[in-house]
């Protein structure tokens, strides 16, 4: 913003400070992505006008929280169902190979562990 619109005056070491600051700013490719995909995500869904809990359904997949939605509770089940019968044929083939902590949701790393 320039001295006239701000009735300001500008102190130009103080901006060479901040464009020196902003050019050495860096971020990793994948965090940029990730990044560029939720607002991709966000603007599809506003032009949907789509409404829902975001944050509670974000929390189901980030966080395991318990689901939001009644779509959310049948994948629930879905995957419950899905990892049972994984786990039975794993234990058949082999005896007491623990889950991967990363296919387990909160709370269950220990029981997994154990298992």
């Amino acid at each position: 913003m320039d001295a006239a619109v701000s009735g300001r005056p500008v102190d130009v070491e103080r901006q060479n400070e901040v464009k020196d600051q902003v050019s050495r700013f860096m971020l990793p490719a994948e965090t940029i992505l990730i990044r560029r995909m939720h607002v991709i995500v966000a603007a599809v869904l506003g032009q949907l006008r789509a409404g829902a809990d975001w944050g509670a359904i974000a929390a189901e997949y980030l966080h395991g929280e318990p689901p939001a939605t009644p779509l959310g509770e049948t994948e629930g089940e879905y995957f419950d169902r899905r990892d049972r019968l994984n786990w039975t044929r794993a234990s058949k083939a082999a005896s007491s190979r623990p889950v991967p902590t990363w296919r387990c949701r909160r709370g269950e790393r220990e029981t997994s562990k154990s298992q």
